[in-house]
């Protein structure tokens, strides 16, 4: 494949990124017909000229996936071995013979560029830059909040600069926070945040959170980034709209049998989710935890067991729901407890209601112990699962502490 073929795999991967959150080598071989071989070491090239983004990892089933998402807030893939980035044995490949094809790729480049006969050549490069810049959000859950991510991609050979990004939403919104801690302006209905210069094959990421009332449960946002290229000319991102519906069936008790559990949470139809948090300003774990059994009762589920070992805890209930089709499904929800953090877990069917129903036990948790003045309108539940791995913190730590995870070692601070 020539140069032309590998931009044209990389403008691809730009725009996959604006509704994905990762891309199947097998989706890049059926696009380009290529085969295996083929793709990989168009990846690789792609690598070594600083124009592709994504770590490349095996799914449970053995396929490689371009994940576009990663736990820092700004990645540059410069600062990353090959090896680190490639989930699959990189020395089968002439690595060699493959950097100097990327490295003779992109002197014939430059040398196309900086010929002062060619009229076109402030366009070409325009146009190449524009097309590997891309922005992609989506929303999730952190504990009651809606969190809104934004990830600014540039695998362009050149910086952006000047960039601000504007999000639009509907006025009775709440934004509750960002993350990184960097100034945002708010205004009624949109905010906006000036993220300065994007250097080349870096990415940048900010999570917006939005707070929902109790009768709230549709949040639609859209916007646009604006952004001087490497020439100094102003370029404009439009944003489209997205939208998440945090709007749940009706759940009603359903008994199942203690021993069927463990076979539910294993089967391969199910999608898992654990949302782990800390109480800020509560020392009292077991208290918060007999509150995290009452919302769990009140939203319709059924008890089934309860177990308690070393210093954790942890109870089973069971409901079963309808879809718009009128058609039944069971769901497990576990509510736990594990030293001073706390967790639910949930497993289901639909992915998106497994999300929805967690952030709303949160949302009714806190209500709860409000209502109850255990804590205080300033006191909220702080997110306990690790940014990287996404798997549940062993301990809430004083705030401003740093950790690290037990099971990917990641050092982080969880409460700032």
């Amino acid at each position: 494949m020539d140069n032309f073929g590998d931009l044209s795999i990389a403008a691809y991967i730009a725009k996959y990124m604006l509704s994905h959150k990762r891309l199947s080598l097998e989706i890049l071989k059926d696009e380009f017909k290529l085969d295996d071989q083929q793709v990989r070491q168009a990846i690789i090239r792609l690598y070594y000229q600083g124009k592709i983004f994504g770590f490349l990892k095996a799914s449970e089933t053995g396929s490689i996936f371009l994940n576009f998402s990663s736990s820092d807030n700004e990645i540059n893939l410069q600062d990353c071995s090959i090896q680190e980035i490639m989930d699959w044995d990189v020395s089968k490949f002439n690595l060699d013979e493959l950097r100097k094809s990327a490295e003779s790729a992109l002197e014939n480049d430059n040398d196309f560029q900086d010929t002062d006969s060619n009229p076109a050549y402030s366009r070409v490069k325009e146009t190449n830059q524009k097309d590997l810049i891309s922005v992609e959000m989506y929303f999730d859950i952190a504990c009651e909040k809606v969190a809104l991510h934004v990830h600014i991609n540039n695998i362009s050979p050149e910086l952006i600069e000047a960039v601000i990004l504007r999000i639009n939403f509907e006025n009775y919104f709440h934004i509750s926070g960002i993350q990184p801690d960097i100034p945002l302006k708010i205004e009624e209905n949109y905010c906006e945040v000036e993220l300065g210069t994007i250097k080349k094959a870096l990415q940048k990421k900010i999570i917006i959170f939005f707070d929902f009332g109790k009768r709230m449960n549709e949040l639609s946002v859209n916007g646009y980034m604006r952004y001087k290229n490497f020439e100094g000319y102003a370029r404009f991102i439009r944003l489209e709209n997205i939208n998440v519906d945090q709007t749940l069936p009706v759940f009603t008790p359903e008994k199942c049998d203690p021993k069927m559990v463990k076979t539910f949470m294993k089967s391969k139809h199910v999608n898992r989710r654990i949302q782990s948090f800390g109480i800020t300003n509560f020392a009292d774990t077991n208290l918060a935890f007999q509150n995290m059994i009452e919302v769990s009762k009140e939203m319709g589920f059924e008890l089934i067991s309860k177990v308690e070992k070393d210093q954790s805890q942890m109870v089973f209930f069971f409901a079963k729901f309808h879809n718009p089709s009128q058609e039944a499904y069971r769901i497990l929800l576990v509510p736990q407890c594990k030293n001073n953090v706390l967790a639910f877990y949930c497993c289901a069917i639909y992915e998106t209601i497994v999300a929805n129903l967690i952030r709303k036990l949160c949302f009714n948790l806190v209500g709860k112990l409000r209502s109850k003045r255990l804590i205080t309108d300033q006191d909220q539940l702080i997110d306990m699962n690790c940014i990287r791995c996404k798997k549940m913190m062993n301990i809430f730590p004083p705030k401003g502490d740093v950790i690290a995870c037990s099971s990917c070692q990641l050092l982080q601070t969880p409460w700032k």
